[in-house]
């Protein structure tokens, strides 16, 4: 520290100047711009949030109202066996097993049917008919496109 003492007091001022701007400067960048950058990051997070939660709400407003149309729409309700029967006709898929289940469920079988066809299927199902696709097991056969299904489906019916 003698070396200090030994200068001039102009270059005193200076160095000590100096070591000033640089602590300064080093304290602006350590520490100043990391908190300012979390607090804009967490800024941003809950901006994200906020979106996303106006989404679910929106979601779940659009929920209740397909919940309470479902309501409605099942006051007459077609026989899962005849909906499901009806639909495989239609689909042209056969079924190979039914075996109805003690909760209003029903599970089927088919066997080597057209993976494209049972897809449509499913999606008739679920999204015309209000049908819930509990299990799905499919099993490739064979043939190219082909696969045999096992299916438990429950649920409201329109």
């Amino acid at each position: 520290m003698s070396w200090f003492y030994r200068m001039t007091r102009r270059d005193q001022l200076a160095l000590l100047l100096c070591a000033a701007a640089l602590s300064i400067y080093t304290l602006w960048f350590a520490l100043v711009l990391p908190l300012q950058r979390h607090g804009e990051q967490l800024e941003q997070r809950t901006r994200n949030a906020a979106n996303s939660l106006l989404r679910v709400q929106a979601l779940a407003g659009e929920i209740a109202v397909l919940e309470q149309e479902g309501r409605t729409a099942t006051t007459d309700p077609v026989n899962l066996a005849q909906l499901v029967d009806r639909s495989l006709r239609e689909n042209r898929l056969k079924m190979t097993g039914f075996q109805p289940g003690s909760k209003g469920d029903v599970r089927l079988r088919l066997e080597s049917v057209s993976f494209e066809r049972l897809l449509e299927w499913l999606y008739q199902m679920e999204n015309v008919h209000h049908i819930r696709v509990g299990e799905l097991s499919v099993m490739p056969t064979r043939l190219a496109g082909q696969v045999s299904v096992q299916v438990q489906l429950s649920g409201g019916v329109e």
